[in-house]
């Protein structure tokens, strides 16, 4: 069976290969109720081509984990790694994640500081797009 990654809303975990046009290298994966599009970027490096008709495993790609952290902080991180079971330690995951950390931060300190942060960025940031027009 071979295994990809690819984001998945659903965390369908297994499909088979419904079309695969292996000269452009693309097809659909169906499983659990779903038509999926994949690209051979999508499969491991090292692995055969895909065949029409192979049963295939899914692995959650990190964008379905980034927009949990997004949406739901640490607790949201911890809750979407543990269900999409997805390893972390790739460093792109990494400098991500912890630059979503550092934009929470941010916004616990502007809410501290009475949003004093919040506004000075603002104007800082209408001060640069004035002197560019």
């Amino acid at each position: 069976m071979a295994d990809f990654q690819r984001f998945q809303s659903d965390a369908v975990s297994e499909g088979k290969i419904s079309q695969w046009d292996d000269g452009r290298g693309f097809g659909w994966v169906e499983g659990g109720g779903k038509r999926v599009f994949v690209h051979i970027k999508d499969f491991n490096r090292g692995q055969r081509r895909p065949r029409t008709g192979e049963q295939v495993r899914f692995v959650a790609g990190t964008d379905a984990l980034h927009l949990a952290e997004l949406l739901g902080g640490w607790p949201g991180a911890f809750a979407a790694q543990r269900r999409l079971r997805h390893k972390c330690s790739k460093g792109s995951y990494q400098l991500m994640f912890f630059g979503i950390v550092v934009l929470f931060q941010l916004a616990a300190a502007d809410l501290i500081t009475g949003h004093r942060m919040g506004r000075w960025a603002l104007e800082w940031l209408g001060r640069v797009i004035s002197e560019q027009w």
